[in-house]
């Protein structure tokens, strides 16, 4: 049928992987700005750096836009198509994960006490 969109799951597991890795190199943002202050023979502050922050923030947007863009040019055909579908696919992973999270604390803390 002409006209019918399909995903390309090739491509849209391609932007998910990219949004990952993305996501993962924002987790170590802290870490790392941590670990520079004490080598550097300063006291860690408890909270994040206007540095690390501003890192952390770029990350974030590039979270939203580069898998967009990778699952674009990956895929053969209907470029926006295959990409609107890896932004709700990334919504529902998020929403799966967040409850999970909610859920197993919720948990912990019945267990716990």
């Amino acid at each position: 049928m002409a006209g019918a969109f399909l995903p390309e799951p090739r491509p849209i597991v391609l932007g998910i992987a990219a949004w990952v890795a993305i996501a993962g190199w924002k987790l170590m943002v802290s870490p790392v700005a941590f670990a520079i202050a004490h080598m550097r023979g300063g006291e860690p502050p408890f909270e994040m750096s206007s540095t690390a922050s501003a890192i952390s923030a770029l990350l974030g947007y590039v979270a939203v836009v580069a898998p967009g863009y990778v699952t674009a040019r990956a895929a053969a055909r209907a470029r926006f198509a295959n990409a609107a579908t890896l932004g709700v696919v990334i919504f529902l992973i998020s929403t799966l994960v967040e409850l999970g999270a909610g859920a197993a604390f919720a948990i912990a803390r019945m267990i716990g006490g």
